[in-house]
């Protein structure tokens, strides 16, 4: 089921997060950058890129309960508002805040199957590769008649 795979640290699903921190230096963020053990519970590198002053883009692949919030903190940089935008290959895209897109089962198989493609990619390099991965882009639409599926430009897949 979606659900399972996707919450299974042992499937490397990458989640990406917009951290809100008061401060950070570089060198706090290469710590997490590199990997750290913290109380005897050693966490994976994190892919972190700065977005402003206050915001991190953070992207981790194992999803250890409050991962994000437990290394940041511990580098200096506590998180004030931690906001996760993708899972997997599924992204928020234009999702509109309290909205819920409604997907049916056909679309539930398709995401689960290339959610398994990206694990097998990456237990076949042992890293994270975002470029190399199946983006789904998230657009509603008032008339539930117009869900179709259709290639973006990019090669990413736009789930109407």
């Amino acid at each position: 089921d979606l659900a399972r795979q996707l919450s299974l640290p042992s499937n490397h699903i990458p989640r990406t997060y917009i951290a809100n921190v008061k401060s950070y230096t570089e060198k706090q963020l290469d710590v997490a950058r590199h990997g750290v053990e913290i109380d005897g519970i050693k966490y994976r590198p994190m892919k972190i890129e700065t977005i402003d002053k206050h915001n991190l883009k953070v992207i981790v692949d194992e999803g250890k309960k409050n991962e994000v919030r437990i290394v940041l903190k511990h580098i200096g940089s506590p998180v004030l508002k931690l906001h996760r935008v993708s899972y997997g290959n599924i992204n928020l895209g234009n999702l509109e805040k309290e909205k819920i897109l409604k997907i049916d089962t056909k679309m539930v198989d398709l995401m689960l199957k290339k959610l398994l493609e990206s694990k097998k990619d990456y237990d076949d390099n042992d890293s994270i590769d975002h470029d190399e991965q199946h983006d789904f882009k998230v657009q509603l639409f008032e008339d539930e008649d117009e869900k179709v599926n259709e290639k973006e430009d990019d090669g990413s897949e736009l789930i109407k």
